[in-house]
């Protein structure tokens, strides 16, 4: 597969990476944007390669082995300069890489476990949580309404990757909680 080198902010590939950071956009498209090697990694490592990834080329020495992986799982591939990455990515300091991949769908586990969300508003501490289920072996988590953005960038680096091991299912209520 072959590199698209982006050279120009207005370019319709690089706004849609930056239009992920706004959660209107990323339920609209039902994608979520994954910042760093280790939680890209992750994402292929469960099964679900993500769509795009954004590189700057001059990490690409550094990224052979990840862009080998995504060259194989059929990613489309993108490189532009740190500059316009640091536009698209949502940490201060960006890490070099970032992709584009679908909310990720598990059905529920057997154990029964399930772990329901309520009122947690900071991105890190739902990330926390999420991985804090995934290493006890919850097989879901229900969000109540109001809990902030599950797919929000900081959710998934707090996450390390819990998004791709864990069912997580958002109720409209307690009461359809309550079924699942």
């Amino acid at each position: 597969m072959e590199i698209v080198h982006i050279t120009s902010r207005a370019n319709p590939r690089l706004k849609q990476v930056r239009s992920l950071q706004q959660r209107k956009a990323r339920q609209q498209h039902a994608q979520l944007l994954l910042e760093g090697v280790r939680l890209i990694e992750d994402a292929f490592s469960a099964g679900f390669p993500p769509a795009l990834l954004l590189f700057d080329p001059d990490m690409a020495a550094g990224l052979s082995a990840l862009l080998a992986r995504a060259q194989q799982a059929g990613t489309e591939l993108l490189s532009a300069p740190a500059a316009l990455l640091a536009e698209a990515a949502d940490t201060v300091t960006p890490p070099g890489v970032l992709a584009v991949a679908s909310w990720p769908t598990l059905p529920p586990g057997q154990s029964g476990l399930a772990l329901m969300v309520d009122g947690v508003r900071d991105p890190g501490n739902l990330g926390t949580l999420l991985r804090s289920a995934a290493a006890a072996g919850v097989d879901q988590v229900i969000l109540l309404p109001g809990v902030t953005d599950v797919w929000a960038p900081k959710v998934l680096r707090a996450g390390m990757g819990a998004h791709f091991r864990v069912a997580i299912r958002q109720a409209q209520g307690a009461a359809q909680a309550a079924e699942w």
